[in-house]
């Protein structure tokens, strides 16, 4: 088994760097399917995110609700869903097993000081 955690995932750097973001979030994760393929590998857990729910057809998304990828309005959103399409697509057409993790937005003292907690708790500190 194989967990796919690598990623550009700041989207702010994405947004700065798209091509390169690309390459790491797309291609990225298109190399260790490939290499997981190759070497009889069981499974590839893929770190992705809840952000890919926006392009949900209702407000209260399952897995088994349609995507839309067209309302994508992100980069960052775009290169995951388009990661989750090449772990489906590996499955139908090599039988390459896959598992999805849909994080949220990660907090504590290493969290990225843009994220709405981050910035309430150092706002709260601050008084």
């Amino acid at each position: 088994m194989v967990y796919l955690l690598a990623a550009m995932a700041d989207v702010n750097d994405v947004y700065r760097n798209p091509v390169e973001a690309s390459q790491v979030n797309i291609v990225g994760v298109a190399n260790v399917l490939e290499a997981a393929r190759r070497n009889s590998i069981r499974r590839v857990i893929l770190a992705s995110t809840t952000w890919v729910y926006e392009l949900a057809s209702e407000a209260d998304a399952t897995e088994a609700s349609p995507f839309y990828v067209g309302k994508a309005e992100h980069r960052y959103t775009a290169q995951k869903v388009a990661a989750e399409l090449f772990c489906q697509s590996y499955q139908k057409m090599y039988g390459q097993n896959f598992t999805i993790l849909r994080y949220g937005i990660p907090y504590g003292p290493r969290a990225r000081g843009g994220t709405v907690l981050a910035v309430f708790v150092k706002r709260a500190f601050e008084g």
